[in-house]
């Protein structure tokens, strides 16, 4: 039936994309690519993105990312992630998104998951924004495992435009 919205509808468009994978097993990987949108006068080019990953064990990556605006000239968000693993004892993500435009760090954020023995787990985030300088989110979380149970503390503090913390 009729709709009002204009994202019922379909745009016109006519895209030739373009990409090169580069890989060589699960240990490196790189990506570019690109299209032209002949229907679009304006801005008809896409981003040239690039994806880089080097994974050399199971329990470790790192990846980054950017783009470049061909349209406008200029880079988009440079971001990068750090993973380690210990199968189910230890798990760190560190993950960072630079602004180009800005030229400073708009985020960074960790995540920590680590066994503290046998029936002990301590988990935490973590987030810093860039802008203001300041950390919006971090939390710890202490659990124990209690055979049938499970008993977590855990501590919150919120900031930002919902500033909670307890």
């Amino acid at each position: 039936g009729f709709t009002p919205f204009r994202f019922d509808y379909v745009g016109r468009y006519n895209i030739a994309t373009a990409s090169l994978n580069l890989q060589d097993s699960e240990k490196f990987k790189l990506s570019v690519f690109s299209g032209y949108n002949f229907e679009q006068q304006d801005f008809p080019w896409q981003d040239i993105t690039i994806r880089f990953s080097f994974q050399p064990t199971n329990s470790f990556l790192f990846y980054t990312a950017t783009g470049y605006d061909v349209n406008r000239s200029q880079w988009r968000t440079l971001i990068n992630q750090i993973r380690v693993r210990a199968r189910d004892r230890f798990r760190v993500d560190m993950g960072t998104r630079y602004d180009t435009i800005r030229e400073q760090l708009a985020q960074a954020r960790v995540v920590l998951d680590s066994a503290l023995g046998p029936k002990m787990r301590l988990q935490a985030v973590s987030d810093y924004n860039g802008f203001t300088k300041q950390f919006d989110y971090s939390s710890v979380m202490l659990t124990r495992d209690l055979h049938c149970w499970e008993a977590s503390l855990t501590y919150i503090n919120q900031g930002g435009f919902y500033q909670n913390e307890g």
